[in-house]
């Protein structure tokens, strides 16, 4: 028997309107899964709009990050550049430093010398009044 024989034989028995409740019922069945098909599909399109949004402001904010780490990366350059005139100021203000303490470590000196011949001279004055006015009682 072959498949439309047996079609025959079962409209020949349901009639025709049964084999249009048939059709109908597979046709609705197709359009069921067709609608579901498309609510899956629509609500993936959604997602999809959602993550590609996401995916926008997440660039953005990498944009931003970068642009923020480039700029701490210019200023990070700019003090590493100033350390190194500072660092190079630095070692010449200790050399002056050095030169001033040797100059007045060789002041204190020479001062002490005077204070020390000062005093030599006040005591030399005070013996030459003392015989001056022996002398002059004399």
């Amino acid at each position: 028997m072959s498949a439309n024989e047996i079609v025959v034989i079962v409209t020949s028995l349901l009639g025709g309107g049964a084999l249009a409740s048939i059709v109908t019922v597979l046709a609705n069945r197709n359009k069921t899964k067709a609608d579901a098909f498309n609510s899956q599909i629509t609500g993936l399109l959604n997602v999809d709009g959602r993550v590609h949004q996401r995916l926008t402001d997440l660039e953005d904010r990498n944009q931003t990050l970068r642009e923020r780490l480039n700029a701490v990366e210019d200023k990070l350059s700019q003090i590493a550049n100033e350390k190194v005139t500072i660092s190079v100021e630095n070692t010449r203000l200790k050399e002056t430093l050095t030169d001033v303490e040797a100059k007045l470590a060789a002041l204190a000196e020479e001062y002490e010398e005077l204070r020390q011949e000062n005093n030599e001279l006040k005591a030399k004055i005070s013996r030459m009044e003392l015989e001056l006015k022996k002398y002059e009682r004399s």
